[in-house]
């Protein structure tokens, strides 16, 4: 499951850099206030907003997609078994988490995915 998950290219790596960003830019917003016009301030905060909310969104849609291979690629493995609880939460815990970040360290260089 875990080579699956560092073998993919994946948006949800960058989702924690594009959430600081946005969250860094309303900080901003909010000490320099008197300083940008009010409808340039309302346009930074909702574009801020809506690149965090859509990051969050598209990253739980690919995750939703992820989870569904890996749930057939575990079944289709071990027809017997049952899936470990937590499954899901650890891939997508390893999905949002830099590469360099990972802990235990990817095993599978990008694009080589299990057999």
């Amino acid at each position: 499951m875990r080579d699956y998950v560092d073998a993919r290219h994946s948006f949800s790596e960058w989702i924690l850099a594009v959430m600081m960003a946005s969250i860094i830019l309303i900080m901003l917003l909010s000490m320099l206030g008197n300083k940008i016009p009010l409808q340039y301030q309302a346009y930074m905060l909702y574009g801020s907003s809506a690149l965090m909310y859509g990051s969050f969104i598209i990253t739980a849609i690919e995750a939703f997609f992820v989870w569904r291979k890996l749930k057939g690629a575990f079944a289709e493995a071990h027809p017997r078994e049952d899936i470990p609880s937590g499954t899901g939460y650890y891939a997508f815990s390893r999905m949002i988490m830099p590469r360099r970040w990972r802990s235990p360290r990817p095993q599978v260089a990008r694009g080589e995915f299990p057999k």
